[in-house]
């Protein structure tokens, strides 16, 4: 009687909801006083939970243990439905859970005192965490509350009942798309996540928001799917951004999970088409962003959904610019977006999306070398793992591609990788031995070390490896033919890519004979205006 009053707590009579809270309270503070999931749980405590039991924790630490093997495959039936309910029954009042309660109350009489229901308070605490970290002011809720409060997220990113706004306005959605997946272990999100194209204006606008919340306090699936590679690779006690960027820097090691490779460059692919939804690049770029980006930047502040990489791209532009620089925070992060980028075209959204005809048509043979992940995974494309090798194609058929706009947008990339070589992965490891026996004492960054391998190439190119003496040549050409394709922005962008090409000094003869011509016809033909009597001027 005590669950169906629970379930049915917003309809009842004002006495007995408050004599039901009240109790419902006290039950959140000692899970003993519910007899119902005891009984059906006590087997369970005893199997996953005997350390806490040994060391007499207490009871909501226990429970705590019981969500967190909730959907293992030994787990009672029974005890997971209860430990469900116990769940969904919190989301109707924050003091409905004691942990949290304890921990936020005072955060939410500073800072949402208006909300009641533990979804609301949870939607607003994290909001005022997500300002507040984004724009580095002090933080306004305290490192208990926040603690608390990451984990409530992660319940939400577990199952679909524990969130229902996303239940209410995704049900069509979920119908359409994900029938055949179960209701936890995020399975749900996940499949929304993958059809995000395909979604209804209402579902895509909370989807986008959970990943937003996921990228800054916890990411459900990817620390589910991880878990044991975070253990074997990462600081456990880095924040979300440190382990992603671990799990990132380690995916291609041997041994490392299959299926935790294809979540992190899900991952990676999702981020590459909004800064939003990058936490660290948002805060290091955020002078840059406005600056450079004005446009865009305005139309991103409006928008509920994705802005198709449009942002990172002009910040690559900017970047891959000699008369404009960013910040330095911006410039590292940007610098690594473009070396990721360099090594699966799919983090360069805006490239791959303009040259999907000429990939169809010249790069056939790259995309079947492409690891591909199952279809219903990866409904908006071919191309998951590996796939550097299609970037390369394009830039070898830069000639002959037949869309002008994806040729600008290969122009683009190629301008950015003759930044640095580091920034160009593939030309990097080819000439490897070359850095270290040619340009040992030449600092990294600044175009320095791709300076002095340029140096070699045209001064003693006998001195570098055939491999990468011809890559560097074949780069070379490529910037060249870039450079007529990408347009100039400024006089100064011109006098650059003038003054870098092979035939600058047949350029530099044209323009001083023309400004020569000019100077000379004024000398001997003497002006053209009308002239004034010397009587008149002196009135």
């Amino acid at each position: 009687e005590m669950e169906c009053l629970q379930k049915n707590l917003d309809q009842l009579t004002e006495k007995c909801k408050a004599v039901v809270s009240n109790f419902t309270q006290e039950e959140a503070e000692d899970i003993q006083m519910d007899r119902i999931l005891m009984r059906a749980c006590t087997p369970m405590i005893k199997k996953f939970c005997g350390e806490l039991l040994d060391s007499d924790a207490i009871p909501n630490e226990v429970l705590d243990c019981l969500i967190e093997h909730k959907n293992r495959n030994d787990m009672d039936e029974k005890c997971a439905a209860g430990i469900e309910h116990h769940q969904i029954i919190s989301l109707k009042d924050f003091k409905f859970n004691s942990k949290f309660r304890e921990a936020c109350q005072t955060a939410v009489a500073r800072n949402c005192k208006n909300k009641k229901t533990k979804y609301d308070v949870i939607a607003c605490l994290s909001e005022h965490v997500r300002n507040d970290t984004l724009l580095e002011s002090p933080q306004r809720i305290d490192d208990r509350c926040r603690k608390q409060l990451k984990f409530e997220l992660l319940q939400r990113g577990e199952t679909i009942n524990m969130d229902p706004e996303l239940k209410a306005k995704c049900g069509g959605d979920i119908g359409l798309f994900c029938l055949n997946k179960r209701s936890g272990e995020g399975e749900i999100m996940e499949c929304l996540r993958a059809h995000k194209k395909e979604l209804s204006n209402p579902c895509h606008k909370v989807v986008f928001q959970r990943e937003k919340d996921d990228a800054l306090f916890g990411d459900y699936t990817l620390l589910h799917v991880c878990k044991k590679m975070i253990k074997e690779y990462c600081d456990m006690n880095g924040d979300e951004a440190d382990i992603f960027n671990c799990l990132k820097a380690s995916k291609n090691k041997d041994g490392f999970d299959d299926r935790c490779r294809q979540i992190v460059v899900r991952r990676q692919i999702e981020k590459s088409r909004d800064f939003r939804l990058n936490p660290h690049l948002q805060k290091a770029c955020k002078l840059d962003i406005p600056k450079f980006c004005p446009q865009v930047y305005k139309e991103g502040a409006h928008k509920d959904g994705e802005l198709e990489g449009q942002v990172i791209d002009c910040l690559k532009k900017i970047y891959a610019s000699k008369t404009k620089t960013l910040t330095k925070d911006c410039e590292h992060e940007i610098q690594s977006r473009v070396k990721e980028a360099a090594l699966n075209i799919n983090l360069n959204p805006v490239l791959m999306k303009t040259c999907k005809l000429d990939i169809k048509y010249f790069c056939l043979d790259a995309i079947a070398n492409v690891k591909q992940v199952e279809s219903n995974e990866n409904p908006e494309g071919y191309i998951v793992l590996g796939s550097g090798g299609i970037i390369e194609c394009l830039k070898k058929n830069f000639k002959i591609l037949k869309d002008p706009e994806c040729k600008k947008e290969v122009a683009y990339a190629v301008a950015e990788s003759r930044i640095d070589v580091h920034v160009d992965p593939l030309l990097n490891n080819v000439c490897q031995q070359d850095l270290i026996t040619n340009c040992r004492e030449v600092p990294q960054g600044q175009g320095r070390q791709m300076s002095c391998l340029l140096a070699y190439l045209e001064t003693e190119p006998s001195s570098l490896t055939r491999n990468c003496k011809e890559m560097l040549q074949r780069r070379k050409d490529l910037w060249e033919l870039a450079a007529q394709v990408a347009p100039a922005e400024s006089f100064s962008e011109i006098y650059d890519q003038m003054s870098s090409s092979p035939a600058r000094n047949y350029f530099f003869a044209i323009l001083f004979t023309v400004i020569g011509v000019i100077f000379i016809a004024g000398l001997t033909c003497g002006r053209v205006t009308k002239r004034i009597r010397a009587e008149v001027k002196n009135k």
